[in-house]
């Protein structure tokens, strides 16, 4: 489940495509967002994804901050396991039912509240010192004032939530 309550990100993208719904043409967009986060946020996917990627300083590598975290006892994940050998991954999996919420102006009534949405196409580039770029793509289906307000956020930073993310996928895949 995935769950985040008023991230910043940076909506990169608005595609708007036409969708049917039964006989009915409907409007249907992808927005793309993009957030830096701490690589923490990886234990959302898979427990083992962190420590797949990320490895504790070795001594000469250490620096003011791993050395006083050392000292209380533990050691951050935070240089790349791999260096830049990885530019990034793709991550395959599907969040459903997912309810997305653009903060927008004043808030409550400005916001931009998307029901329904699917949350997918996620990829992880790996960052030096513990971050991690999350690239995904939210699915929905706007009305006409959604997507103008959308338009006009793109390229823009933004704060966001998402709600009820179940994951898509069966038990056992």
């Amino acid at each position: 489940m995935l769950e985040l309550n008023r991230q910043t990100g940076q909506l990169t993208n608005l595609n708007l495509r036409a969708e049917k719904h039964g006989e009915e043409n409907v409007s249907g967009a992808d927005i793309k967002v993009a957030m830096k986060v701490s690589n923490d946020m990886l234990s959302e996917f898979h427990q083992s994804l962190k420590s797949a990627f990320y490895r504790a300083p070795h001594a000469g590598e250490m620096d003011m901050v791993d050395n006083a975290q050392a000292q209380e006892g533990t050691l951050p994940l935070n240089r790349l396991q791999f260096g830049n050998k990885i530019g990034g991954i793709k991550w395959n999996e599907d969040f459903v039912g997912v309810i997305a919420t653009v903060h927008f102006g004043t808030g409550g009534k400005s916001d931009i509240v998307l029901d329904d949405t699917t949350v997918d196409n996620f990829g992880f580039e790996f960052m030096e010192g513990g971050s991690v770029l999350i690239v995904f793509r939210i699915k929905c289906v706007p009305d006409e004032k959604q997507i103008g307000k959308l338009a006009g956020l793109i390229g823009n930073e933004i704060e966001f939530s998402l709600q009820g993310a179940d994951d898509g996928l069966a038990d056992g895949e």
